[in-house]
């Protein structure tokens, strides 16, 4: 069986943050609920939105469930969607335009 290369994807952490603070403020809430939700302090909700730290997994997922988004939509800036045989991901990047993760060539999906 022939071995594929994984896919790799890069998050920017500004952007994440980003993501992260919009999800907050569309729920109403201010970051100390966010923080009082999630068992964290009002500093590290601070430092996901400014993009200084990435949340680890469970707290991403958490933040997900409570926020009631996806992590898609958090992770990467927008929904999968379908295209091909291969889920495409896209995520705003910093300079505001569509980038697209590095995906081996040796990949068929």
């Amino acid at each position: 069986m022939k071995r594929r290369e994984p896919i790799i994807v890069n998050l920017d952490k500004v952007a994440v943050g980003v993501q992260i603070g919009r999800a907050r403020r569309m729920r109403r809430w201010r970051a100390k609920r966010l923080a009082e939700v999630l068992g964290v302090s009002r500093g590290t909700v601070s430092l996901w939105e400014s993009g200084r730290t990435l949340p680890s997994r469970d707290h991403l997922l958490a933040l997900c469930i409570a926020l009631h988004v996806s992590v898609e939509l958090i992770a990467l800036g927008v929904p999968l969607r379908r295209r091909g045989n291969w889920w495409r991901f896209l995520q705003v990047g910093t300079a505001g335009g569509p980038v697209q993760p590095s995906r081996p060539d040796s990949f068929r999906g």
